[in-house]
């Protein structure tokens, strides 16, 4: 396992000055590394406004921070998605429009191409100590909180935003927090054929 921190993701501004994207980590087509198999990212979206299409894509968003949004996907209104709701998951080719609930909101977008990928998103509330069993063949964990990560006698300390990634099968974590803290799990598994 290894950590990934906030301080290096990548910082991608968007083009519309809505937002910024900071990419955790990627797994680039071995045929062209300006395309994706699989990304883990964070966006702060600043306002209200579209989402960008992404066709052939898989994707789910959770809330972090923030109030959250009001999302409308192929002219179909969705729950609220705040930091207590369930990962919305969606294709990256629908129309998703996002109404702003309140001021900046910062989420985590898992985006898998379906043709290669699969994955899911889950969010876990850590308050003292859990055991975590990785049972997906590839998976990442990012955390929302200051939290210890322990796998055989390997000590990482994470903190809000950070990512533990190279996790595989068989693998079994203890996340610890002295304030509760919520943790993702992203599980992915490539697609037969």
């Amino acid at each position: 396992m290894r950590l990934l921190s906030a301080n290096n993701h990548q910082e991608m501004p968007w083009k519309n000055g809505l937002g910024v994207t900071r990419e955790v980590i990627a797994c680039p087509a071995p045929h062209d590394p300006a395309v994706f198999l699989w990304r883990i990212s964070l966006a702060t979206v600043r306002g209200s406004g579209p989402f960008s299409l992404f066709p052939g894509i898989d994707r789910t968003i959770a809330v972090l921070r923030g109030d959250g949004m009001q999302l409308t996907a192929d002219g179909e209104t969705q729950s609220p998605l705040t930091q207590q709701a369930d990962p919305y998951r969606f294709a990256g080719e629908a129309v998703v429009h996002a109404e702003s609930l309140g001021g900046e909101t910062t989420d985590l977008n898992v985006m898998t191409l379906r043709t290669n990928y699969r994955h899911t998103l889950r969010r876990l509330a850590i308050n003292g100590t859990v055991e975590v069993a990785i049972e997906s063949p590839e998976a990442c964990i990012v955390f929302n909180g200051a939290v210890r990560v322990e796998d055989e006698g390997n000590v990482l300390s994470a903190a809000s935003m950070d990512a533990v990634v190279d996790l595989v099968q068989g693998q079994s974590l203890r996340l610890s927090a002295d304030i509760p803290a919520d943790v993702f799990l992203v599980s992915l598994e490539r697609v037969a054929g």
